[in-house]
């Protein structure tokens, strides 16, 4: 039987949803129960996955020494606080010097992959974490409070600041939380946008929801 181009584009439309729904379901985490994740699945979920993204870092002032490998002679300027590296420019640059990860911790693969569950605290809240920056090399004062400079929320609409934040600079982790109350979120928002300012860095990372199905559900 001869197909006419409109249904032969229909039926080619048709595979194609058909071969990403069976990637979903194919995925370790639909498949597989978490008692018998290998190590190596658990770290790639917890580094890119749908839940764990490789965030955009750039870096908006002086470094810790120990981490600024710029050759300079002269002593610091008057009024760089001691131990800070000297920027060339005052000027926001991407820096490619950290291995950084965004993890929606809230997420139920995430709390299994993990296997600890999140403080009491976080209940009712959406928990982001930001891991690999090097922030235990910065002073409290340096760090400051992230909580007014921390947003999250769909592309293009108005996002939300964390009600809480946690540091756990032994694991170089910051533990956001956000009321689910004050960001309703569903798969109708598609792209989620998480951006923070930690100490001399500026992090952005970006997450499909339409992705993050675990067991036939969105998982945040």
């Amino acid at each position: 039987m001869m197909l006419n181009r409109r249904d032969a584009i229909a039926l080619t439309g048709l595979a194609f949803c058909g071969k990403l729904l069976a990637g979903n379901s194919g995925r370790f985490w639909n498949s597989k129960d978490p008692a018998n994740w290998t190590p190596q699945e658990i770290d790639l979920l917890l580094s890119d996955s749908p839940w764990a993204r490789k965030p955009q870092v750039w870096v908006t002032g002086g470094l810790p020494s120990e981490h600024d490998h710029r050759p300079w002679s002269e002593s610091p300027p008057e009024g760089v606080p001691p131990g800070m590296g000297i920027p060339r420019k005052r000027t926001r640059t991407r820096w490619h010097g950290v291995l950084a990860t965004v993890r929606w911790a809230s997420a139920a693969p995430i709390v299994a992959a993990t296997r600890s569950a999140l403080p009491d605290s976080f209940a009712d809240h959406y928990a982001l974490a930001v891991v690999g920056l090097p922030l235990a090399d910065y002073s409290e004062r340096q760090r400051g409070d992230p909580k007014g400079s921390t947003l999250l929320g769909a592309k293009g609409r108005d996002r939300v600041n964390p009600d809480l934040v946690e540091w756990k600079l032994a694991s170089q982790t910051v533990l956001f939380g956000f009321s689910k109350r004050t960001l309703p979120l569903g798969k109708a928002e598609h792209e989620i946008v998480f951006t923070a300012n930690l100490a001399s860095f500026e992090v952005k990372a970006t997450f499909l929801l339409s992705e993050m199905s675990y067991r036939g559900a969105l998982a945040v």
